[in-house]
């Protein structure tokens, strides 16, 4: 999706976050701990990236300079209005 943030390559496999639609809000969700302590030590620093960096999107939507909205650039790191 255009929303996607790219989360960095391992190999030859591109890895990227999404926010979930609002279909998926139903399914069963986890604590991001108790998951990642069953999880080899990739999968849990790739899952707290992915979730540090949608929370940050989710929490910062407007310019703090001039208040308009903001549009993620970069692999949605970089936000720009």
């Amino acid at each position: 999706p255009d929303d996607a943030v790219f989360l960095g390559m391992r190999g030859d496999e591109a890895w990227f976050a999404a926010s979930l639609s609002t279909d998926a809000a139903d399914a069963p969700r986890v604590d991001l701990r108790t998951a990642a302590a069953q999880w080899s030590p990739f999968e849990a620093t790739v899952f707290a990236q992915a979730r540090a960096v949608l929370h940050w999107q989710s929490r910062h939507r407007f310019c703090s300079a001039c208040g308009g909205p903001l549009r993620y650039l970069r692999g949605g790191w970089q936000g720009h209005c």
